[in-house]
């Protein structure tokens, strides 16, 4: 009889309610079978998923500089170790994985993002105040996101730990200046008024323009359909937790159906733990974006048992309306993996060779009074070293022992230099240039060559600011 883990059988749950057909295929049935085939995807999506957002969860406990805790992939509770037996030494991290991590984040923000609008023909007019429009609303569309000297490197910094990081694009009607008609009819007392379709908008609110809003959303949160390659993924889900009072006062019309959801739970990153959802909801925002089976694309914004809103992608590039940073790509898949895949081993054995030679400078490295029994009246000697008493002929002596060998270190030191070349940050950048090397030209060289690794990386980045900058315009 074939026996299956818990894991397998949640895998097999999930892949039996999952509708096999093409999403194109149920794009416009009604919203009974939409909703059914959409919670059926991100709940094969997820599960599908898991093993990956344990690691971005652990990832995260690293940066933070935990390391020696028990926690289990069922209820992801924790407990330090370190704090079970106050008898025994504190055991310590040092946090490589942070100091790296800056590395990498300051390496790429050295120099500030910046995009030059270039005209299509630079004789012709205006193909040249267009293009000076461009990078004028660009700026402004950047310093009003504060996405310079804020968001940029938050970007950077979850693409290192978590692998991947996405930065979506999206238009926010309720942002922005109030619209002018708005302003003059609310100055006349008006309490609407009537667009060109025959559409009647309340003044109750202002009315604003709108305006381009990034959201940056962690890749625990966003499920790419399953391809083998991202270039290939058509739509993705991005869940967000929403508490349900906000929720029904954004839909008043869905208010009576919309209740938060009992059994679901959230990851608190603070605490590293599950906890249950207090009044509140996962909403997920479906994209799909435009195929030749479906030529308009398509967005969906539902909860469970409801969808709130649906309508054609109602952005003209077509794409699916975000920007993805990524580390390490590997062939054949369509996440990004963190450069703490490969060398999170080598740092728990520095941390624990530095916990061992911590513990055995604490309990070894204090000279020790050696004594036959009775040689001496103990409070006599006046000070905290160790006494060893013991019967038999032989002369007191102070011993002091020598706990920890020098090739403890010289392994430390060793496995320290691994880590750094694999993470491609070395220890010129850190401060700590190779012994022996003084000259300039030879710390210039090192620095030279390290940043020739990272060149792969910024490529990335240049590619993603680019991509930015075309899908703001497009916005």
């Amino acid at each position: 009889m074939a026996q299956y883990g818990f894991d397998e059988l949640i895998q097999a749950d999930a892949e039996t309610h999952r509708d096999p057909k093409p999403f194109w295929a149920v794009a416009n049935s009604d919203d009974k079978l939409l909703l059914k085939w959409l919670n059926g995807e991100i709940a094969f999506l997820r599960d599908e998923g898991r093993d990956r957002i344990d690691q971005i969860r652990k990832a995260i406990a690293n940066y933070k500089g935990i390391q020696y805790e028990a926690q289990t992939s069922r209820t992801h509770t924790t407990k330090d170790l370190s704090q079970e037996n106050k008898s025994k030494v504190d055991k310590i991290v040092v946090n490589h994985l942070y100091d790296l991590t800056e590395s990498h984040v300051s390496r790429a923000v050295k120099y500030k993002p910046g995009i030059e609008v270039s005209p299509e023909n630079p004789d012709e007019f205006q193909d040249v105040v267009s293009a000076k429009m461009k990078k004028a609303l660009l700026d402004h569309i950047w310093y009003e996101n504060n996405f310079r000297d804020f968001m940029w490197p938050l970007v950077i910094r979850d693409s290192k730990v978590a692998g991947e990081d996405y930065l979506f694009v999206l238009w926010n009607e309720s942002i922005g200046k109030e619209h002018p008609a708005s302003e003059r009819a609310r100055s006349r007392g008006k309490q609407s008024i009537d667009l060109e379709d025959g559409t009647k908008v309340s003044l109750e609110k202002p009315v604003f323009v709108g305006d381009v809003e990034y959201r940056q959303v962690s890749s625990a949160d966003v499920f790419l359909q399953k391809k083998p390659k991202f270039l290939e993924v058509d739509y993705l889900f991005w869940c967000e937790t929403v508490n349900v009072d906000d929720l029904r006062a954004d839909y008043p019309d869905l208010s009576s159906q919309i209740k938060p959801e009992k059994d679901e739970q959230n990851y608190d990153y603070e605490s590293l733990s599950v906890k249950k959802a207090q009044n509140e909801c996962h909403v997920y925002h479906f994209f799909h974006k435009h195929t030749d089976k479906l030529s308009q694309g398509k967005y969906v914004k539902f909860i469970k048992g409801l969808i709130l809103e649906k309508d054609n992608l109602k952005y003209e590039h077509g794409k699916l309306p975000c920007v993805r940073l990524s580390d390490i790509d590997i062939p054949n898949e369509r996440h990004g993996v963190s450069f703490f895949k490969n060398i999170r081993p080598l740092t728990n054995i520095y941390n624990n060779i530095t916990n061992m030679i911590n513990r055995n400078q604490i309990l070894c490295s204090h000279p020790k009074w050696v004594m036959p029994a009775g040689a001496c009246r103990l409070e006599q000697l006046g000070n905290d070293i160790t006494i060893v008493q013991y019967k038999g002929p032989v002369a007191p002596q102070l011993v002091q022992m020598s706990p920890t060998s020098r090739e403890v270190f010289e392994f430390r030191n060793m496995i320290k230099e691994e880590f750094q070349v694999l993470s491609g940050v070395h220890g010129v950048s850190r401060g700590e240039p190779p012994p022996g090397v003084t000259a300039g030209v030879a710390i210039q060289f090192l620095n030279e060559q390290e940043n020739e690794r990272a060149n792969n990386f910024m490529l990335k980045v240049n590619a993603f600011l680019k991509e930015l900058a075309f899908m703001t315009i497009e916005v």
